[in-house]
């Protein structure tokens, strides 16, 4: 999921070191019930190099060098 945010321009996104699990074993805060937030939009647009086709994936996939995530 991280990933396909960043991919599509979402540049805020965090990830769990360790997960839920962890982060509740390590005793950090988290909050329950009611939560309230204001209004927002969001535009995304692929970022050049993330998103590839096909001729991409089937140029790269012998090389070593690429790395391929399917993120489907």
């Amino acid at each position: 999921m991280w990933w396909n945010l960043r991919a599509h321009s979402f540049d805020n996104a965090k990830v769990l070191n360790g997960g839920y699990k962890r982060w509740l074993a390590e005793g950090l805060p988290t909050k329950s019930g009611d939560e309230s937030y204001r209004a927002a939009s969001f535009e995304s647009y692929p970022r050049d190099g993330l998103i590839v086709g096909k001729g991409v994936v089937l140029a790269g996939i012998d090389d070593p060098n690429t790395a391929l995530l399917n993120a489907l």
